[in-house]
């Protein structure tokens, strides 16, 4: 699918217990990287960073696309 722009992304949808969350990766972005329109600097532990960062890095895909998170639950 293209977004509006003419950029490939692909949706995901997660449910865990009472938890929901959309997972939108957006291809040819900056690496930009929001979880509820929050910018990935907002959590203060690094291991956090780490966590979310690492599936993009081992699949060399940092800095190539953009990821936007919906969480609530």
């Amino acid at each position: 699918m293209r977004d509006e722009s003419g950029r490939p992304y692909m949706t995901y949808n997660a449910r865990r217990k009472t938890s929901n969350a959309t997972v939108k990766v957006i291809g040819q972005g900056t690496g930009v990287i929001s979880i509820n329109e929050t910018d990935i600097h907002f959590f203060q532990r690094e291991q956090d960073k780490k966590q979310i960062i690492f599936p993009l890095q081992f699949n060399d895909m940092l800095g190539k696309v953009d990821v936007v998170a919906t969480v609530d639950g």
